[in-house]
């Protein structure tokens, strides 16, 4: 791969006319060259041994199987290649949006990307960095709140053990109590409530509590 001059771009597309397209485009430009192309992953693969290129820039309907098999087929020749997707695929949907990203995708763009924005993402895909389009900025911002708030929900996930030891903390039952009811020892509860703690990031029953009430694990006690 070059390191300066211009970006030279390998173009994956089943579409003649998509290619013959990229290439008028980018032909006026001198920091991007069309290094080579294919309509498939299998002539793509080829012409990698072949010719020299900084980055892979392929045209998928997402989500599409072939997706993984070409960045794995492309990075077995090139390990460090950047990859940068175009797609005509919606990306509000967030599992389109993960499933290109976790194939190994450093870039996703859509079709109607202006050309000045894709030299920047190829450019900046030269460099070793990821690109943002900026039409893609707020669902992006929407997976991640997602996969944030989905993994929060995991970690505090309880099991029904734990469930019934805090239903019962809740009621203001003692460790001996909670252990009668349940018919589990005390070393038990005990034991069940360190792991509560850590999941709820606290250190004492009242702490404990009072967390859990607020996000919902347990309703707050009536007061009586």
């Amino acid at each position: 791969m070059s390191s300066s001059g211009a970006v030279r771009v390998f173009y994956l597309d089943p579409s003649d006319l998509a290619c013959a397209g990229l290439k008028s485009l980018l032909a006026p430009r001198e920091d991007i060259v069309l290094a080579g192309s294919a309509c498939c992953i299998e002539d793509g693969v080829k012409a990698a041994c072949e010719v020299s290129f900084d980055v892979l820039l392929a045209a998928f309907e997402l989500p599409d199987d072939n997706l993984g098999s070409a960045v794995t087929q492309f990075r077995n020749i090139l390990p460090n290649l950047p990859i940068v997707v175009l797609t005509g695929t919606s990306l509000k949907a967030e599992e389109t949006m993960l499933f290109a990203f976790e194939a190994g995708v450093n870039t996703l763009l859509t079709l109607d990307v202006k050309l000045d924005e894709l030299v920047e993402a190829l450019t900046a895909a030269r460099r070793g960095e990821s690109y943002l389009q900026s039409t893609l900025a707020s669902s992006l911002i929407g997976v991640l709140q997602n996969r944030t708030a989905e993994n929060r929900h995991n970690s505090l996930a309880l099991s029904e053990r734990e469930r019934s030891v805090l239903e019962l903390l809740a009621q203001g039952r003692s460790n001996n109590d909670i252990a009668d009811s349940i018919s589990v020892s005390l070393s038990t509860v005990k034991t069940e409530l360190r792991g509560m703690f850590k999941k709820l990031n606290v250190s004492s029953r009242t702490e404990l509590l009072v967390t859990a009430i607020q996000v919902g694990l347990v309703e707050k006690p009536e007061q009586t």
